[in-house]
């Protein structure tokens, strides 16, 4: 089975991966936890570094508490942080990657830039 993807804005630029999966992890079950298996990549911001970043996550599952994300391919939906919020969404509006991954992170140019 194929990952399903998710693009994760306005991430803080001092987060790690690692602080994404912890907050990811606090909004699913175990169950989802453990069936999911996730990966992230991070995308830097298309103005400048303290904008926030945009994050690519692959999950090879559908977890609940993301399960219309896959159903309606043109929502997004906000999760609360103290942070600030981060929109999560499958449409990939704004994004245009023009040419593969070097070294695990994305080098890509942007069509119109989602960050207001």
């Amino acid at each position: 089975m194929r990952d399903t993807v998710f693009r994760v804005r306005g991430v803080p630029p001092r987060w790690t991966t690692d602080d994404l999966l912890r907050l990811i992890r606090i909004h699913l079950s175990d169950e989802d936890w453990l069936a999911v298996c996730p990966r992230v990549i991070f995308v830097p911001s298309c103005y400048n570094d303290d904008i926030g970043h945009t994050a690519f996550l692959f999950l090879n599952a559908l977890p609940q508490v993301l399960a219309w994300l896959g159903s309606d391919p043109l929502a997004d939906q906000q999760i609360g942080t103290v942070d600030g919020d981060l929109n999560v969404d499958r449409h990939f509006f704004g994004f245009t990657q023009l040419y593969a991954p070097r070294g695990g992170v994305i080098q890509a140019e942007y069509y119109l830039c989602w960050c207001s």
